[in-house]
């Protein structure tokens, strides 16, 4: 539809149910935006706990250490991952290693997430 202008241009005029239509899809994106913020505050504060709040969770000498909720959680692990549980709480050197990147993948992601960065990546 068109409608003219006093001055005589022309400019397209969107009917009702094309307005209702485009009202949707901003609240969808909103929806998602807030979505994604909120999932990638959930990420950036798993690593940033470790990382900067809670550092004994990385030290293998503190009673906080990340690797006694792995020995907790193993028994209960889904999809046989108690096997690579057991392999890591076996192998020291690479669960430490583990525990340093799967901490570091968090943050990253998570900043990523929250900054709309590579968002299908970091998800």
């Amino acid at each position: 539809m068109t409608a003219v202008t006093p001055g005589g241009t022309t400019h397209g005029v969107a009917s009702a149910s094309t307005q209702r239509g485009n009202n949707l899809w901003r609240i969808v994106a909103l929806a998602l935006l807030s979505v994604r913020f909120i999932q990638g505050f959930i990420y950036w504060g798993g690593g940033s706990r470790r990382f900067i709040y809670a550092p004994s969770k990385l030290d293998p000498h503190a009673a906080s250490w990340m690797a006694n909720k792995f020995q907790s959680a193993m028994p209960g692990a889904l999809l046989g991952t108690d096997h690579i549980i057991a392999f890591l709480l076996h192998h020291f050197d690479l669960l430490y290693v583990s525990l340093i990147l799967f901490s570091a993948g968090e943050l990253i992601a998570g900043v990523f997430l929250m900054a709309g960065l590579l968002t299908r990546a970091a998800a």
